[in-house]
């Protein structure tokens, strides 16, 4: 999303583009106003509009950018706003492009995820040379032999 301030506005009404930046990034983003504590548990509280508004333009045109302390103007008029396509970033590590795919499986257990996604994976890919799959993180911990305490 691109989102550039109405400057000549925002500057008449002595306010800052940083309102209209929180307000889209509270909206799309979101914004931790809260933790729910269960036990020893934290859970965070976020704030922000449902998947459906979030990806709607118009929508967020209607929402208000405070300029004081009871006052509001509309974001549609406070700034314009698009989607537009942009290129990811790669990052590099030894000299390669490394793109990393973080997976959380719902509703399934994560061993028994970890043990079957290594022959899914390679199953329904194509070896393209100069191309290679290191997993990591919890997948990389499940993976190794237990220690002999656990069992």
């Amino acid at each position: 999303m691109h989102v550039e301030p109405n400057l000549e506005l925002l500057h008449s009404l002595g306010v800052s583009n940083r309102e209209v930046l929180e307000t889209v990034g509270t909206a799309v983003g979101g914004q931790e106003v809260g933790v729910i504590y269960e036990g020893m548990k934290r859970f965070p509280i976020v704030v922000r509009l449902n998947e459906k508004d979030r990806s709607d333009l118009d929508a967020l045109k209607t929402l208000p950018v405070g300029i004081s302390a009871n006052s509001t103007v509309p974001l549609a008029e406070a700034a314009s706003l698009r989607f537009t396509d942009t290129f990811g970033a790669y990052s590099r590590e030894m000299g390669k492009r490394r793109v990393a795919i973080l997976v959380n499986p719902r509703g399934r257990d994560t061993e028994g995820f970890v043990a079957r996604s290594p022959e899914e994976v390679d199953g329904n890919r194509q070896n393209t040379v100069g191309y290679f799959i290191r997993w990591g993180g919890n997948f990389k911990n499940l993976s190794r032999p237990s220690p002999a305490w656990r069992s």
